[in-house]
């Protein structure tokens, strides 16, 4: 798609320089040909710098130190005007998805009283979906994943965007959920959808336990265990083998590392480092960590 397809008088962005993107997001994103708004000028070389930032949405007075390469769009508000064009498409066109049928494999078990979308889901070879579990549109599944009793994938989350006149308008979620080969969801757990094309991953053999919360566009690596009450913000990345006690929360747009262990109750509003444990609100080294661990248990 191209800057120049842009309803410009609905969304009050100025086309300066045509260009053209496959990819809404924000700076985490990775995706090829990405469009995205830069409103404060402390972070253009985060933009300039990013490798696959085809287009932006900016301020009159930023648009200039845009690079040639760039599309080029201004507005008064770029993060309103980027929000509202994010809405437009998913409401009123298929570059997000284009609608197909749900697919559920025939070695697949899904209860009579669970809820299955009838488009845009696929539920793959041996998977187990118990009673009381919502599958919601976006979501995929790879095989042999099981998600238990009153369970919801593909939750749209709560997400809204003020206005200058302080009303508010909510984010639409177009992306999707991508549960990997093995996963298991506990009961009572939610796992909601992206806001864009990325979907909410959980890597393979990842398991979740119950009345856990897992944000918008959260990346879970391999072979994680997500304990009970545990809350993920939207938009954080965390690696393969990370371990994650009891009811912590974990704050947005962080990057945890492979081979964390969070403890029980932690608050966590900082990246942490591989093979790093984290203690209440503090990094400390994984080794001294479980040597400590393992003193205090030959001790007792």
């Amino acid at each position: 798609m191209q800057l120049r397809e842009i309803p410009i008088n609905y969304f009050g962005i100025e086309l300066i320089r045509n260009g053209e993107f496959e990819n809404l997001g924000n700076f985490s994103n990775t995706q090829d040909r990405l469009l995205i708004f830069l409103e404060d000028i402390n972070y253009l070389s985060t933009a300039i710098d990013h490798p696959t930032v085809s287009c932006v949405i900016t301020r009159k007075e930023i648009a200039e130190k845009i690079p040639k390469n760039i599309g080029l769009a201004v507005a008064d508000n770029p993060k309103i005007a980027f929000f509202k064009f994010h809405n437009y498409l998913s409401k009123n066109t298929d570059f997000y998805c284009t609608p197909f049928d749900t697919e559920i494999s025939d070695s697949a078990i899904v209860h009579q009283n669970a809820y299955v979308a009838t488009k845009n889901v696929r539920i793959g070879h041996g998977c187990i979906i118990e009673s009381g579990v919502s599958i919601l549109e976006g979501t995929t599944t790879g095989k042999d994943v099981t998600v238990r009793a009153g369970s919801t994938i593909g939750a749209i989350g709560n997400e809204n965007i003020r206005e200058h006149d302080n009303s508010f308008f909510r984010v639409e979620q177009a992306g999707g959920v991508l549960l990997s080969n093995g996963v298991i969801i506990s009961s009572n757990s939610c796992i909601q959808r992206s806001v864009f094309k990325n979907a909410t991953f959980l890597g393979e053999e990842t398991v979740v336990d119950s009345l856990v919360l897992i944000g918008h566009q959260v990346f879970i690596g391999k072979r994680c265990f997500i304990t009970g009450g545990v809350v993920i913000a939207g938009s954080t990345v965390i690696g393969d083998d990370v371990y994650i006690g009891p009811n912590a929360t974990i704050s947005n747009n962080l990057h945890i590392g492979n081979k964390v262990f969070i403890t029980i109750g932690s608050v966590v509003t900082k990246n942490i480092d591989s093979e790093k444990a984290w203690i209440r609100d503090k990094m400390i080294s994984r080794r001294v960590f479980e040597t400590v661990r393992s003193f205090k248990k030959r001790t007792k």
